[in-house]
């Protein structure tokens, strides 16, 4: 019912678990699907960050896999058509827009200038250790209260994190890529369901002041849990 900016969001959601799954009469169907699309043409304004996530994503995924140029190639187009979002005086980009053909790159302002100040702001702040067996946690920060909360959503950064090591040539980010992606992992095994919670409140120095509830049994270092699951990828 809903094709999502009218570019049919699920088939390049899905193009790296085909492939992964070994369904290749399906991904090159798919394939032929995307070679078609025109992502500057849309009924309506579409939303950043989920077409970032899932269509520019899932294009980089399948190109990643298969190395079938198409996809890096329709990856560019989108990545271009997306470009003005990032055109604010914040610099944080806009959430809906309109994408754009551009004929002339000269148009663009002066973007894409990397900072890792964000980065490292990140590391200061809000990744922290796990008070009993130490893992690292991606908590918030809120009025300068650090909370040990570990979203599932989070378990994107270590992904960001591990492109951006290889791209910066940083690579202690990407010891720290692992650790994150390691802790998402544990929460999924940890659970008696083996599917992770949307939230995991974890203990930390930071919130050891925290009890946890008797009356539930709970992993190692885990005070609360937010048991819904929204079948994140």
């Amino acid at each position: 019912k809903n094709n999502f900016n009218g570019w049919g969001v699920t088939i390049i959601d899905a193009l790296d678990t085909m492939w992964i799954m070994g369904l290749k009469a399906e991904f090159n169907r798919s394939r032929d699907f995307v070679k078609n699309l025109n992502f500057t043409k849309t009924v309506d304004n579409i939303n950043v960050f989920e077409t970032i996530i899932r269509y520019l994503g899932g294009l980089l995924s399948a190109h990643e896999l298969s190395q079938d140029k198409i996809f890096l190639e329709k990856a560019y187009e989108l990545g271009i058509a997306l470009l003005p979002a990032f055109e604010s005086l914040s610099g944080l980009p806009h959430n809906l827009l309109h994408p754009i053909k551009y004929d002339d790159l000269n148009q663009l302002g002066d973007f894409i200038q990397l900072n890792v100040e964000s980065i490292e702001s990140m590391k200061k702040y809000l990744i922290k250790e796990s008070l009993v067996e130490n893992r690292l946690i991606l908590g918030e920060l809120s009025d300068n209260i650090f909370s040990g909360a570990f979203e599932h959503l989070g378990c994107f950064v270590p992904g960001m994190l591990g492109i951006g090591a290889k791209v910066l040539n940083r690579p202690q980010d990407l010891e720290i890529a692992i650790k994150l992606a390691e802790t998402c992992y544990w929460a999924y095994i940890s659970t008696h369901t083996k599917i992770a919670p949307e939230i995991m409140w974890v203990l930390t120095n930071d919130t050891q002041s925290k009890t946890r509830h008797e009356t539930e049994n709970l992993p190692v270092d885990v005070y609360k849990m937010d048991p819904k699951y929204y079948l994140r990828p």
